[in-house]
């Protein structure tokens, strides 16, 4: 097996990861992160199966909501609810049952990898939308194996729903007046 630069950037990439769980683990700022990971959670999640509860919603006559956007944001909200307190409720049973301090270590170091981990890959896939970093930097990041993982992923949660919910919208509309629609409603 040869080094070549895109193996790398790979190498980097997971050491990177690597460093700041281990200084987040070392300066507990996975408790500092806790708050904030748990409402980027709460949203992702949310959103995630926000289409997918609207599909539900809608055919099985609960709601009948006037645009689509509408019913994305009503299962988005009805999504949130649910999961928050279904949080709320694991989270306390953890803290009742699980009282060896390994088991808490080994919580704690998991969350502060999964944390660095979402953060380092979302801030990295966010950044390779810049246009002058798409330009220059791209060509040569989007060679290396891991992150076109990164970037099939967080194609896949951000864009997979929505435009299931568009394409199987049974409308009159045509499916770009609901995506702008849909747009205009989130802002």
């Amino acid at each position: 097996m040869e080094i070549n630069f895109y193996r790398l950037i790979d190498l980097s990439f997971i050491l990177l990861i690597l460093f700041f769980t281990y200084h987040a683990y070392k300066k507990y700022y996975y408790l500092k992160f806790f708050d904030f990971f748990k409402l980027l959670f709460l949203i992702t999640i949310s959103a995630k199966l926000s289409g997918s509860t609207a599909f539900f919603l809608k055919k099985l006559h609960i709601i009948y909501a006037d645009t689509n956007s509408v019913l994305l944001l009503i299962a988005f909200l009805l999504n949130l609810f649910i999961i928050f307190y279904s949080l709320k409720y694991l989270i306390s049973f953890i803290n009742e049952f699980v009282n060896s301090h390994k088991i808490r270590k080994t919580f704690a170091m998991l969350l502060s990898f999964v944390e660095v981990f979402l953060l380092v890959t979302f801030i990295t896939y966010m950044l390779m939308q810049v246009s002058f970093i798409k330009q220059y930097a791209y060509p040569i990041v989007n060679k290396s194996h891991s992150y076109k993982y990164v970037k099939h992923f967080y194609i896949q949660v951000l864009n997979k729903d929505f435009l299931y919910v568009i394409m199987n919208a049974n409308t009159k509309t045509s499916k770009e007046e609901i995506i702008f629609n849909s747009f205009k409603n989130a802002f």
